[in-house]
């Protein structure tokens, strides 16, 4: 995606974290090499573009049935920037 910033083109992926879940199960924790002890759930939120004449307007569609769940080894956090 690096190469695409060259010609001025950004890609946005929408998702917003829900929960997240850290498994205190020992046998899970004490296997790192195959278990993956974070649970995080996210939802996309999507975009509806309405065009009228020479405006665009923008508006974030909330669907519930976005929601997924992923399974993690690590989960690192930033601040957008």
């Amino acid at each position: 995606m690096d190469s695409m910033s060259t010609m001025e083109v950004e890609v946005e992926r929408p998702v917003v974290p829900i929960s997240m879940e850290i498994s205190e199960d020992p046998k899970i924790l004490e296997d790192p090499s195959s278990s993956f002890p974070i649970q995080v759930s996210r939802r996309s939120t999507y975009l509806a573009i309405t065009e009228i004449s020479s405006q665009a307007t923008l508006k974030y569609l909330d669907d519930q049935d976005s929601t997924e769940v992923v399974h993690a080894k690590f989960v690192i956090g930033t601040d957008g920037e």
